[in-house]
């Protein structure tokens, strides 16, 4: 994310496929959150997972046996078994800016199963889309966690819901920091809106997103 914000040259991430993928300089084109409930997609945004072997699996994408399903790695590019959008409800990915320096990433998982079968889960991820509205639609992960050991799974019955959040929080009597929470905001939004930022002479002013070059 570094790299993404302060450079303004392509960058050569891993896909959540497994293979290398040059992301170009428009940043634009890198978010998590929907802004619409018309279509629900489930390759990205926070992104839910069970390696227990406890739920049935056809509700999950077949096993990704280059992850560990019991612990994370700085070389994780995916989630080792995730939920399917045909049988799973997945709500939109919601991203709010709660205060100054600080935002909250957002989804839900609700157990619709046809069957009323229980379901479980064990890891969670943050996947950005890149060109989401080209055929070259690429997914990366930005973050993996195991919520709970592979043998003692969270439960989620017919009809309940298990709501994950990510918050990023900067020191907010640090003006360096709370610009720096303010331009991921807008990386994972797609480059979209108006940022407050303090300027080098201390006054708050608002600026549209651009590309932030360190050079």
């Amino acid at each position: 994310l570094l790299e993404f914000l302060f450079s303004n040259n392509s960058q050569t991430v891993k896909h959540s496929g497994g293979l290398n993928l040059t992301v170009e300089k428009n940043l634009y084109s890198l978010e998590v959150t929907e802004n619409t409930t018309a279509s629900i997609d489930a390759q990205y945004g926070i992104l839910f997972g069970d390696g227990s072997n406890n739920t049935l699996p056809n509700y999950l994408t077949s096993a990704n046996n280059q992850m560990d399903r019991a612990k994370t790695s700085p070389d994780d590019f995916n989630l080792y078994k995730a939920y399917k959008a045909s049988d799973i409800l997945y709500t939109n990915t919601s991203l709010i800016s709660l205060t100054t320096g600080k935002i909250r990433i957002a989804r839900s998982l609700i157990n619709d199963t046809a069957a009323q079968d229980t379901i479980y889960v064990t890891e969670v991820g943050l996947f950005s889309v890149y060109n989401k509205n080209s055929l070259q639609k690429r997914h990366i992960l930005l973050a993996r966690d195991i919520l709970t050991n592979v043998s003692n799974p969270i439960a989620i019955p017919y009809g309940h819901i298990l709501t994950v959040e990510y918050i990023f929080e900067a020191n907010t009597n640090n003006s360096y920091t709370n610009n720096f929470i303010a331009l991921l905001s807008s990386l994972l939004n797609g480059g979209t809106g108006v940022i407050s930022f303090v300027n080098t002479t201390g006054v708050s002013e608002g600026v549209s997103y651009i590309p932030l070059v360190a050079d």
